[in-house]
């Protein structure tokens, strides 16, 4: 007998979404490796739509008591592995430009997510169904969800929302710049520019730990797919498995085509003088094999015109030009 919610496991955490999930994860990631100052231009808009999306879907089947408390917390994990990534973007100042509207998903994602833990180990852990599920969840170890991990969890997600309105507060003075100064339909960089990117970098006030978020991001990602899947299994939950449906396949080539985009990108970046240096040696390389030949063809041209016999008057068969007699 399948447990847990078969709807949850059809359009929630089945194995299309979750591995596209991961894939945007990952590839928000390697996006950070790009020294270009606009490389998140985008993601706040394509991570907060996505994210809503899903807590809109979640907050409904909590509302009802469709799934499990371990079905329940693992999509909170999957959702803040793409959370997490998308506000990094705010360290390239740039990409605010033009991206109010991407601002504004990413605030309204990062309260929405702490509602919906606080929800969670509030009063849902007990309120909602088990569904046939052992209500075991990976913490460093197999933990039961209902038990002292509840308390823990609920402590630290309150000390959560408390960063969660800072940044909150960060965002929403960041929003104010740009709406004051008419960042989102400005394109050239000017004085003007580089005095609002200024006060964004104060605003945000992350330049100090620049360096460390990535890596950071990477172990929290690699810390989400372990848990999620251990959840999965401990609680013999039974996800889809078919990617011939819509619903799986269009996460995962999603997933796939921006891992692709971020690998090219950061390859650019990481490797773009050697990349310019065989580009130039093949032009070079190639200029040269063009230039033998053209100096071959008109050699042989030449060649040719010199061996060319000169044309002669046509002649009697059987007659010897020499012993024509002249009257």
């Amino acid at each position: 007998m399948d447990t847990g919610s078969p709807s949850a496991a059809q359009d929630l955490y089945g194995i299309g979404v979750r591995i596209g999930f991961y894939l945007q994860a990952l590839a928000m990631i390697l996006y950070n490796y790009n020294k270009e100052g606009n490389y998140g231009r985008g993601l706040k808009l394509a991570s907060g739509s996505i994210t809503i999306s899903i807590l809109a879907a979640w907050f409904t089947f909590a509302a009802k008591r469709l799934f499990s408390p371990a079905e329940a917390f693992s999509m909170l994990l999957i959702l803040m592995s793409l959370s997490f990534p998308a506000k990094t973007t705010l360290l390239r100042p740039k990409t605010v430009l033009g991206e109010i509207l991407g601002l504004v998903a990413l605030l309204v994602t990062e309260l929405a997510t702490c509602a919906a833990l606080l929800w969670m180990f509030a009063t849902l852990v007990h309120s909602l169904p088990a569904l046939g599920t052992g209500n075991v969840i990976f913490f460093f170890a197999r933990v039961s969800i209902t038990g002292w991990f509840r308390y823990l969890a609920l402590v630290y997600f309150v000390l959560d929302a408390i960063t969660s309105l800072l940044f909150a507060r960060k965002v929403i003075r960041v929003i104010g710049i740009a709406w004051r100064y008419g960042i989102s339909t400005r394109e050239e960089e000017d004085d003007d520019d580089d005095a609002i990117i200024t006060e964004i970098k104060e605003a945000i006030g992350w330049d100090n730990s620049k360096q460390h978020i990535p890596v950071l991001h990477a172990l929290i990602l690699t810390w989400v797919i372990v848990a999620v899947e251990l959840n999965i299994t401990w609680n013999h939950l039974s996800p889809s498995t078919d990617l011939q449906v819509p619903g799986q396949l269009i996460p995962l080539v999603t997933g796939a085509t921006i891992l692709a985009d971020s690998i090219f990108v950061t390859c650019r970046c990481k490797f773009g003088a050697v990349t310019a240096g065989i580009n130039k040696g093949i032009l070079v390389f190639v200029g040269s094999i063009s230039y033998i030949f053209d100096r071959l063809q008109s050699y042989l041209i030449k060649l040719k015109g010199g061996l060319q016999l000169p044309k002669r008057d046509p002649q009697v068969p059987g007659l010897d030009p020499a012993s024509e007699v002249k009257v």
